[in-house]
């Protein structure tokens, strides 16, 4: 079994947001989403980085 130092669950923009992040800093991680398919009604507000 693979061991990563993140999980990240739910693939929704926030997310996203920090596997994108976290892949450019060079730290591996795991993204899970519970669909199958893209929402097409986002519902997160803010993302301040």
């Amino acid at each position: 079994m693979e061991q990563v130092p993140v999980l990240i669950v739910g693939a929704g923009s926030a997310g996203l947001s920090l596997s994108l992040l976290l892949l450019q800093q060079g730290i591996q991680s795991i993204l899970i989403e519970k669909r199958r398919d893209i929402s097409w009604v986002p519902r997160a507000r803010n993302l301040n980085f």
